[in-house]
């Protein structure tokens, strides 16, 4: 299961960097927007972490990510208010995955 869940939160970061680069929209606010949730996922992760478990913050990051990355490919039109939110969302929860990760392998491998 976690296998499929990795593989298909890696799938919508290739997906999300290509929406990105090259598909429409101004390139400078689409950079800016991977920066800035790229910085936000930390403190969302985190968050979420805090208030329940490391697996549930790891799930929910993972169905943010595919969920609002299918929308901004195939229901939002690239430009628009929309499809930067859309967009914002769908790399916080990348981001998230990927900060869960380290903490649940900071928590399964044994300390020395």
């Amino acid at each position: 299961m976690l296998i499929i869940m990795f593989s298909s939160v890696n799938n919508c970061y290739w997906m999300t960097l290509y929406n990105v680069t090259n598909l429409g929209g101004n390139k400078f606010v689409n950079g800016t927007i991977l920066g800035l949730s790229e910085m936000s996922s930390g403190i969302f992760a985190g968050f979420l972490i805090t208030y329940t478990t490391p697996v549930f913050a790891f799930q929910t990051c993972c169905v943010t990510s595919v969920l609002f990355n299918a929308l901004n490919q195939f229901f939002v039109a690239p430009g628009t208010f929309m499809g930067y939110a859309t967009l914002f969302i769908a790399i916080l929860g990348v981001g998230g995955v990927y900060t869960c990760l380290f903490v649940l392998i900071g928590l399964v491998i044994p300390k020395k």
